[in-house]
C-alpha cells in the first residue's frame, strides 16, 4: 500500500457478479441487448491519486494482478482521467497508483470499476461540481459496465447494461468466488451467442420476485447465464468445475459475465467453509469468501 501521506485521495473499486444474464437481441451496431442483475461485492481494487505539475496522466499499477494490466493508454483509468480532464479541467495533470486485486478477464468488471472510481476521485481532487448526467454519459463511453459502478449495490441492467434500476438485495446467504487459472475474452464469448437464445424470457423476472420475497429456491434456481453454453464450448473445464462445486456442497453456482469466474452460494456457513477448505480444492482454481455490498466505486477517507 502506498504511504497515505504522499497521496491526496484514495478510492475503492469493487468487483461485481452477474446474478443471471439473459441475451435479448443482437443490435444493428453489433452489441447485444441484455437483461442482468448486477451485484457489487467486497473484493476491490484501490486507487490513490494526487496532483502533478503540468497536464497528463501518470499511472502505476501494483498488486497481484498488475502483470496482466497495462499502465498506458489502454487502461480505462487513463482513458477516464484524460476524458474528464479534457472536458472539465483542461491542462490539469494527475498521478494515479492502482493497486490491482480483482482478477482480470474473469467477468468481475474490475477495469470498469476502476474507471468509475477514477471519475469520482478526480471530481473530488479537482473540486468539480457533480454533474450526474455528464458523468453517466462519460461512463457509458468508457464501457457498458462503467455506469453500474457509479452506484453499485444490486441493480437490474438492461440495454447494453447501462439502463439501471435499483432492486432489492438477494436473500442472505454465503458466497464463494471461484477463479480458474484461465480467462475468457468477452468478444469470444459473445461470438458464441446463438440466435435461438434471443427473445423474451422470464428467468430474470422470477429472480427479482425471489429477491422481493426472500425466496431461496427462486434465487438459486434462476441464476442462468445465456453466455455460459458458449463459454463452455471455449473452455470445457468450466462445466466440470461447476459439477465439482455442486458435489462439494454448493446450493447453486453461477457464471459472472462472460467468465471465467464462477460463484458458489450456500445457505450455511459450514457448507461455505467446506467449499473453501483445501480438502476440496479444485485444481487450478483460487477460492475466496466474498460478500455483497450496497455501494459502488467510492472515495474513502483514511488517516494520512
Amino acid at each position: 500500500m502506498p504511504p497515505g501521506s504522499e497521496w491526496d485521495l484514495r478510492a475503492e473499486a469493487p468487483a461485481k457478479l452477474n446474478l443471471g444474464l439473459e441475451i435479448v437481441r443482437r443490435r444493428p451496431d453489433g452489441f447485444h441487448d441484455l437483461r442482468t442483475v448486477f451485484q457489487a461485492i467486497d473484493l476491490h481494487d484501490e486507487l490513490w491519486v494526487r496532483e502533478r505539475a503540468g497536464a497528463g496522466v501518470s499511472l502505476a499499477v501494483t498488486g497481484p494482478e498488475a502483470p496482466a494490466v497495462p499502465a498506458g493508454p489502454g487502461n480505462l483509468v487513463v482513458r477516464a482521467a484524460e476524458a474528464l480532464a479534457g472536458r472539465r479541467r483542461p491542462g490539469r495533470g494527475v498521478e494515479i497508483r492502482l493497486e490491482k486485486r480483482v482478477p482480470v478477464g474473469a467477468g468481475l468488471g474490475g477495469g470498469s470499476s476502476d474507471a468509475a472510481a477514477a471519475l469520482l476521485a478526480l471530481e473530488a481532487l479537482w473540486g468539480l461540481d457533480p454533474d450526474p448526467a455528464e458523468r453517466a454519459r462519460l461512463a457509458l463511453e468508457l464501457g457498458s459496465d462503467v455506469p453500474f459502478f457509479l452506484t453499485g449495490g444490486t441493480a437490474l441492467g438492461e440495454g447494453r447494461g447501462e439502463r439501471l434500476t435499483p432492486v432489492p438485495a438477494p436473500p442472505s446467504c454465503h458466497w464463494v468466488l471461484v477463479v480458474p487459472d484461465f480467462r475468457i475474452a468477452t468478444a469470444d464469448a459473445f461470438r458464441q451467442v446463438s440466435p435461438s437464445l434471443t427473445g423474451l424470457k422470464q428467468r430474470i423476472n422470477i429472480l427479482l420476485t425471489a429477491f422481493e420475497k426472500g425466496d431461496y429456491d427462486g434465487f438459486f434456481e434462476n441464476l442462468g447465464n445465456d453466455l455460459e453454453a458458449g463459454v463452455v464450448r471455449i473452455q470445457p473445464r468450466l462445466a466440470s468445475i461447476r459439477l465439482e462445486l455442486l458435489g462439494q456442497g454448493a446450493s447453486a453456482v453461477g457464471l459472472t459475465g462472460s467468465g471465467s469466474a464462477l460463484y458458489a452460494l450456500t445457505r450455511s456457513q459450514g457448507a461455505a467453509n467446506q467449499l473453501l477448505s483445501n480438502e476440496f480444492g479444485t485444481p487450478g482454481c483460487v477460492r475466496a469468501a466474498v460478500s455483497p455490498v450496497g455501494f459502488g466505486a467510492r472515495v474513502v477517507p483514511w488517516n494520512r
